[in-house]
């Protein structure tokens, strides 16, 4: 063992790793003067640096250094710390070099405590602006009560079809075929004019305008005939130039 490596051991900064005694720093300094090829061990004179070493060594050895952590003083209404009694043994590790230290340990609760805080304040918030949503509606029960609405639903008649009421003779330049019907040119016989009734009357109400198909039974054809109403009777005009009142 070199007498640097004595000396460096002995000056280390954590007390567990320096010597505990001064006789253990003694011996291995003597083992390192005896060891060393350079040092004085290997002269004739090495047994009187040894006496000499062991001599300082020894003189210097007196007590251990005591801790600032257990210096005596007075204690508030005592005697002084640790007065009469010798010094521990083991001394507290100096401020920042403590066994097993570890400064990222001290850090791992920070990065949970932020992301609460966050949260809280995210959902306080929220919660805030629900409640001033809320508060900016309207109040609606307050209101007066509504009256319900009744809805009639009316169906407007098309042009053209709207009922005229009848008159129970026909024009006076037509001439009667009876049962409510009449003929108004002389082409127009009266079993067609029967025909243009019935046809009249079964497709819907009377005194309403439509169009109708009726057959005549002197000719054998079917002949369209237009219907509306006209100065209070229905007359209805087609084929070949067959008129015939409905009354």
């Amino acid at each position: 063992m070199a007498f640097d490596a004595v000396v460096a051991q002995g000056l280390r900064s954590r007390p567990d790793h320096r010597y505990g005694t001064a006789r253990a720093l003694a011996d291995d300094a003597r083992r390192a003067l005896h060891d060393d090829p350079g040092s004085a061990a290997n002269s004739v004179g090495a047994r009187e640096d040894d006496a000499q070493t062991t001599a300082i060594l020894a003189s210097t050895a007196v007590d251990p250094p005591i801790s600032p952590h257990y210096v005596s003083e007075e204690s508030p209404g005592g005697p002084p710390l640790y007065a009469g009694q010798p010094p521990p043994t083991h001394y507290p590790p100096p401020y920042g070099y403590g066994p097993g230290r570890d400064d990222r340990g001290s850090r791992r609760w920070v990065v949970p405590v932020l992301v609460g805080i966050i949260a809280a304040a995210l959902i306080g918030l929220l919660a805030l602006g629900g409640y001033w949503l809320l508060r900016k509606q309207p109040d609606n029960s307050s209101t007066a009560p509504t009256t319900p609405t009744v809805t009639q639903t009316v169906t407007p008649e098309e042009p053209g079809t709207s009922a005229m009421p009848t008159v129970a003779a026909p024009p006076q330049a037509a001439s009667s075929c009876g049962a409510g019907v009449a003929v108004g040119t002389s082409v127009t016989s009266c079993p067609f004019a029967v025909a243009v009734r019935d046809e009249y009357l079964q497709t819907g109400p009377k005194g309403y305008a439509r169009d109708i198909v009726a057959y005549s039974p002197v000719t054998g054809t079917a002949y369209q005939m237009s219907c509306a109403p006209e100065g209070g009777v229905v007359a209805c005009r087609g084929g070949n130039d067959a008129v015939v009142y409905v009354y």
